[in-house]
Order: structure tokens, then sequence, then C-alpha cells
């Protein structure tokens, strides 16, 4: 009996434990499994950088050359014509430099093929006969490669665009294009240059 807050007796209660097996050791787990291995990531190989687009050599412009460039002249407004028909291909690498050692293969009769640096930095040329059109075979190290290729160097008047003959000053109006190519006038003698470059 207890007393509490003046009463004259009061209830204690208690939690009753029941205990079974022995309390005197600790069970300890056995054959646990041992943790999963942690996973190793391969580092990543450098990748290369992306091939730019198109083929490796590229045609960056075709240009006729001038009445005057070509061995001509005038005598007023009459052009006397030169005797040149060279097909001049330069090709330069992908910051403007000359490359020597570029085979480049001519499509029509002969087919023949020219190096790069025989006629100057970067540059071969080909004789024309009624013209040509130009592709690149292979690179300084003789490896095949992709090219665009260059059409349309003719050396027949009436086979060239007028906006071409007014900018070589062969003509100096739609008009006077028309007559001059009508004559043909400079037949089989004009020049081109062709530009590649390399897109690497």
């Amino acid at each position: 009996m207890l007393a509490w807050d003046g009463q004259g007796q009061a209830w204690v209660a208690g939690t009753v434990v029941h205990v079974l097996g022995p309390i005197d050791t600790v069970a300890m787990a056995e054959d646990i499994p041992a943790p999963p291995p942690t996973a190793i990531h391969a580092t990543p190989k450098p990748t290369e950088p992306p091939k730019p687009a198109g083929p490796d050599f590229q045609l960056v412009g075709i240009r006729l050359w001038g009445v005057e460039e070509n061995g001509g002249r005038f005598d007023g407004p009459t052009v006397i014509c030169g005797e040149k028909r060279q097909l001049r291909v330069i090709v330069t690498d992908a910051a403007g430099k000359p490359l020597n050692g570029v085979t480049v293969k001519a499509i029509y009769g002969n087919q023949e093929e020219a190096v790069t640096g025989d006629k100057g930095p970067g540059i071969t040329e080909f004789v024309l006969g009624n013209g040509q059109d130009v592709y690149i075979i292979r690179d300084v190290d003789g490896r095949q490669v992709t090219s665009d290729y260059a059409r349309g160097m003719s050396t027949d008047p009436r086979a060239i665009p007028y906006d071409i003959l007014l900018g070589g000053r062969f003509c100096v109006s739609a008009e006077d294009c028309t007559r001059f190519a009508s004559l043909p006038g400079c037949y089989g003698h004009y020049s081109w240059d062709v530009t590649y470059r390399r897109a690497y």
C-alpha cells in the first residue's frame, strides 16, 4: 500500500515481461553477403572532331580571264583576241595557303592528270581545246579524295554566259554579246582559273 496525495491508498501498475530463452548472450548474424561491387565507369575515349560536310576539296570559284590578261587588246571598241587557251587550277588548304602535290584530273579527251606546284605554288595548268571540266583525285599524301567538279570552262563564246563575257570585257551589252558570240568571237582562245580549297 502506498499513500498518494493524502489518500489512504493507491495502486501501482507494472508491466509484465515474459522472457523466453537465455538473456545472457547476444546473437550474432553469420554468413552476411558481401556488398555489391561499386560500378566502375570506363573513361570515355576522346572522339575525333566531326568531318566537315561536303567533299574533301570544295570548289571556291571559276573565273574567265579578261581580254588583256589572255594576251588580247582593244582597238577602240573592237576586241583583238589573245592567243592563250589555258585552264589554271589553284588549290589551297583550309587556311588559304597554296597546296603543292595535289592531283587534278581532266574529264574529257585524254583525261590528263596534273599535279599542283608545277606552275607555281599550289598551281597547275591544262591546255584547253574546246573546253574542259576538272576535279581533284588525290591529296598531297597520295590518298584518294572526294571533290567538287568544276564545269563549263569552254573556249566557244556561244557556250559562255553573257555575264561572264561582260565581266571579261569581250562585249559591253547583251546585244553586243549576242553579236560577238555569233561570230563566234575569239573562238578557241579563252582561258580560265579554277580555285579549290581543301576542307580540312
